[in-house]
């Protein structure tokens, strides 16, 4: 028997932000480990749970992730003719690296997977592109749950892919290598600032019906 009301299970998913700015606070171990327990229990294609999570607590790591981060940037940023692009370029992508002011950075990896389906669509030349997302489904399920847990703790979390501009530089630092991908960084902390809520396109907007 479920011990939670859809009431009270929607009002976590309303009430997670996206936290950018996080209080010094430590985050027990226990929390963390709750989070990614949550992670597990989440769907993935023939049930292989393909994937992993680094949890970063040291900030010396921390920093040489922001580093790499930067680095990339700012190579980027050369580059690009346009002033104006530079200056948007820059400007955004200055949001890729509050992660580290946060207590812990949970780094999720992104194993290998493919279907018994399309490894045979492929092996018999079924369909002229098959095309599959399969393998980062699981994943992807897995950090919404680690969100949702987060936020049932009273913790901030950020889904963040613009890292990623330097993926290859992070994966070297984490040790993650091929075929194993970075998909995302998620910051865990107290939140320091809660947002307001963002506005949501009415669920009419989204659906229909057939």
């Amino acid at each position: 028997m479920i011990n939670i009301s859809p009431e009270s299970l929607l009002s976590v998913m309303k009430s997670r932000r996206s936290i950018r700015k996080f209080l010094p606070d430590a985050v027990p171990d226990a929390d963390i480990e709750s989070i990614i327990e949550a992670a597990a229990w989440a769907p993935s294609g023939s049930n292989q749970q393909n994937w992993e999570f680094i949890v970063v607590r040291s900030p010396e790591v921390k920093e040489r992730l922001v580093e790499a981060v930067k680095q990339t940037i700012a190579t980027m940023a050369d580059n690009i003719v346009s002033a104006r692009a530079k200056t948007e370029f820059t400007g955004y992508s200055a949001y890729y690296t509050f992660f580290a002011d946060a207590p812990v950075v949970i780094a999720v990896v992104q194993k290998p997977y493919e279907s018994l389906a399309r490894r045979i669509i492929i092996r018999y030349n079924l369909a002229v592109a098959a095309v599959s997302t399969a393998a980062v489904q699981g994943p992807a399920a897995a950090i919404q749950n680690m969100l949702l847990m987060a936020q049932a703790r009273g913790l901030g979390t950020c889904w963040m892919t613009g890292p990623l501009i330097a993926q290859s530089l992070l994966e070297k630092e984490l040790g993650v290598a091929s075929p194993d991908e970075l998909i995302a960084l998620v910051p865990v902390g107290r939140p320091a600032v809660t947002p307001v809520p963002p506005q949501r396109k009415k669920i009419q907007e989204n659906m229909r019906w057939m």
